[in-house]
C-alpha cells in the first residue's frame, strides 16, 4: 500500500507532466500565427483560420490532442470558383505531431497534397476531415510510401475506394523536421515555408 509521500509524489509527477503539456500548447497557439504571417509574407496564403486538431474518443491516448495541422495554399494559384479565399491547387500542410508512438522526438510534418477533385469541392477542410492529412503517411496498409532523394517522401493511396474515401487524394509529397528545430522566425522560413518551395516543385 502507498503511504502518504508516495501518492503526493505521484500526485506531483501528474501534475508536473501535465504542466509540460500545458506549455507546449501555449507555445503551439503562439506559433501559428507567426507561421501565417511569414507564409503570407513568401505568397502562401492560410486557408484555415484555425488550425485543425485530430484526436479520437475510441482510445484513451486518443484523448489529447497530440496532432495540430494547419492548411495553405499558393496565392498566385488560380482562385476557386466555389470557396472564397480558396484556390484551385495543391494543399500545403504544417502538421505538429506530439504522437510518441510515431517518433521518438516532436515532429513537424511538411507536405503538398494533390487532390483530383479539388475545383469541384464545395466547402473548405476543417477539423472534421483532419485525418485525411494525419493519417496517409502513418496508415501503410492503405498507402504506398517511398523515399525520394533529399529526406523528402511521396505517399498514394493502394487503390480508387481509398482514394474516394480521402476525399479525392491523390498522391502526397513531404518532408519531416524536428520541431525543435524551428525557435524563431528565420528558423521557420528556412525549414518550413522553403519546404514548400522544394515540395512545389515535386511531381
Amino acid at each position: 500500500m502507498n503511504s502518504r509521500n508516495d501518492l503526493e509524489k505521484i500526485g506531483n509527477n501528474i501534475m508536473n507532466a501535465f504542466n509540460v503539456v500545458d506549455k507546449t500548447y501555449e507555445n503551439i497557439y503562439k506559433f501559428f500565427p507567426v507561421l501565417d504571417s511569414i507564409a503570407s509574407e513568401n505568397d502562401y496564403i492560410s486557408i484555415t483560420p484555425k488550425y485543425l486538431r485530430w484526436l479520437s474518443y475510441s482510445t484513451p491516448i486518443g484523448i489529447a490532442i497530440k496532432s495540430f495541422i494547419k492548411l495553405y495554399q499558393y496565392n498566385n494559384d488560380e482562385d476557386h470558383k466555389i470557396i472564397k479565399d480558396m484556390k484551385i491547387g495543391p494543399i500545403y500542410s504544417v502538421e505538429i505531431n506530439l504522437y510518441i508512438s510515431y517518433y521518438k522526438v516532436p515532429k513537424i510534418i511538411i507536405a503538398k497534397s494533390l487532390f483530383n477533385n479539388i475545383d469541384k469541392r464545395q466547402n473548405n477542410f476543417n477539423t472534421d476531415n483532419a485525418w485525411i492529412f494525419h493519417d496517409p503517411i502513418k496508415i501503410k496498409d492503405k498507402f504506398t510510401n517511398q523515399k525520394l532523394k533529399n529526406n523528402y517522401f511521396v505517399c498514394e493511396p493502394k487503390n480508387e475506394k481509398i482514394k474516394k474515401k480521402y476525399e479525392g487524394l491523390d498522391i502526397i509529397y513531404y518532408t519531416i523536421i524536428d520541431l525543435l528545430n524551428v525557435k524563431n522566425e528565420k528558423e521557420i522560413k528556412e525549414n518550413i515555408i522553403d519546404n514548400f518551395f522544394k515540395l512545389k516543385e515535386l511531381e
